[in-house]
Formats: structure tokens, sequence, C-alpha cells
């Protein structure tokens, strides 16, 4: 999956491919408690959208040459100055590149939902997971948070916003303002140079896969996306002929339709050249001050058909 490649994972389990959100947090407080022989670490969770569910919860640390055996784990939750949970926990890290991971999924992911607004979550482990970072390197560093989320409307609510934003630039009237008409001209100028490329004659060809490169700059999203700031969606267009071409993958639904058609042309439309087969697509963007990689299906026509 790209969503287990951003996030450097080689393993997946039903929750993690539910999730479209991964967000990461450092370590604010370190504090080494020598007599106790433990590591404790602070994370300060900022208040998460309430349309996010969280699905996993990892603990990263630098590796050490340390046996992969079972470790206890202490976790704190702090709502304010009040504890909200503590729990103990046994886990056996697995590494991934130069971090070992402790998934504690198990200790929040029950009732972390419950709680909205700024969160601390407090970690106790062996001090022998001491960082390995150079001395130049904060410690800090040293020491990850990771959540995996599912927020599987982020793309609809931010074509509402963007459609808020289109309404309010316009001048009361309908009319957009000056500078939103030479977009728009331009817009219709590069579609129309498309077009030439898809279109010949004005007469539709067989439906298939043309390209179709998607530039978040161009729609007002590239100042806050950071990858990709382009890629190639594709698009399908052509013609469904009748009778239906089995290569393009009719329905039965679609074969029907256009029998019918081949009979009485007005009783119903031509079947429609459409994707068939969709890939997703992982993006990283900035959110709220923060870095966040989500993971969106269906971004990229692979494959066309007549539907």
């Amino acid at each position: 999956m790209p969503l287990a490649r951003a996030a450097g994972r080689n393993r997946n389990t039903a929750d993690f491919e539910k999730a479209d959100t991964i967000r990461s947090f450092t370590a604010k407080d370190i504090t080494q408690k020598i007599v106790r022989k433990r590591l404790e670490l602070s994370f300060k969770i900022p208040g998460l959208p309430k349309n996010e569910h969280l699905r996993l919860a990892e603990f990263r640390c630098k590796r050490t040459a340390l046996p992969l055996k079972k470790y206890r784990v202490k976790v704190i939750f702090f709502k304010g100055p009040n504890v909200a949970r503590k729990v103990y926990i046994m886990v056996q890290p697995f590494t991934q590149g130069e971090y070992l991971v402790f998934d504690i999924s198990r200790a929040l992911t029950a009732w972390f939902s419950d709680y909205k607004g700024e969160v601390t979550i407090h970690i106790e482990i062996p001090r022998t997971f001491t960082s390995t970072l150079s001395k130049t390197t904060p410690a800090s560093h040293g020491y990850l948070f990771v959540f995996y989320l599912e927020n599987r409307d982020f793309l609809n609510r931010l074509l509402d916003t963007y459609k808020v934003e289109e309404h309010s630039a316009s001048d009361g009237l309908g009319n957009m303002a000056t500078r939103g008409k030479r977009s728009i001209r331009g817009t219709n100028r590069g579609r129309q140079q498309k077009n030439r490329r898809w279109k010949k004659s004005g007469k539709k060809q067989s439906c298939r896969l043309y390209d179709f490169e998607v530039d978040f700059t161009t729609i007002g999203w590239g100042q806050w996306i950071i990858h990709p700031t382009r890629f190639n969606s594709k698009f399908c267009y052509g013609n469904c002929p009748s009778s239906i071409d089995m290569r393009l993958k009719p329905t039965n639904h679609a074969m029907l339709q256009s029998l019918m058609r081949s009979k009485r042309s007005k009783v119903a439309p031509a079947p429609c050249c459409v994707p068939t087969k969709l890939e997703p697509l992982s993006m990283m963007y900035v959110e709220d001050g923060e870095v966040v990689v989500r993971h969106h299906e269906d971004m990229i026509a692979s494959e066309c058909g007549c539907r």
C-alpha cells in the first residue's frame, strides 16, 4: 500500500488498511529516572479534527542493540493536569529502518477518541532505550509518537471550502473578479489545447485512457500541498459503440443498453466511457502548522470501460 510505504511500515492490519492519515509528534520533555531505571517521555498532542478517528498508535525510538523481546511500557494519558488513564502493557518492538517500533494501539484506541482538545501522553520505557543519536542532534528527535487515523471525508470538505471561496470571490452578481476571469480564460485556453489531443475533427475516438495532469497550484492548493505538487490523474474519453467491444469490459447492463439502442436509438442514451479501475495517491501537506500524510483512494484512472 502507498500509505504503508509512506509510513515506512512493512506489515498491515485491518485497522491500518482503514487509516488514510498519518500524524507524528516529537517528545517535548525527556527525563531519565536513574533509580527506577526508566526513561520518561511526554508528548503534547494538539486537538485533532473531530472527523478523524484513531486506528493505530505507535511509539518509535532510535534503534539500539537490544534483544527484540517483550518490554513493560507504562502509558499515562493527561487531560490538562489530571490523569485520565494509566495503563501498563507488555510490548515486543519490531525494527523499521532506523527505529524500534512499539505498537501501543490497545492502550489508546479504545478511549482516545472520547477526548477532544489538547492532551499529553506520557510514556515510560526501560532506560536502556536511550537514544543513539549524535551529540549535535536534539534528543527529542530520536523519539516519535505516530497516529494512524481515518478521515474519509477530507477531500469532500476541502471541495466544499473551495466552493465557498469561489462564491465569495464573485461580485454578488454571479460575475467573478477580473483576476478570476483572466484565470478562467487561461484555463479555457489550456483546456482547448488539450481537447485537440483527444478530439479529432469533432469526432470521438473509441473509449480509452488519456493523460490528465492535475496541478495543485492551478486550483489554489499549492501553498500547502508539499508532495506531489502535480500528478497524472488520467481520464477516460471516447465512444462506446454498438455492439460494445468486449475489450471495453462492459457490464451486462451496458451491453443490454447498447443492444436496445441498436434497435431503437432513442430508447436510452449510449453507455458512457468511464474509469473501471482507479488507483490511490498518498499526499503530504501542511495542516494547522503540522506536516500530515494522507492516503486518498480513487485518485488516478488506470483502466477505462463502458458503463
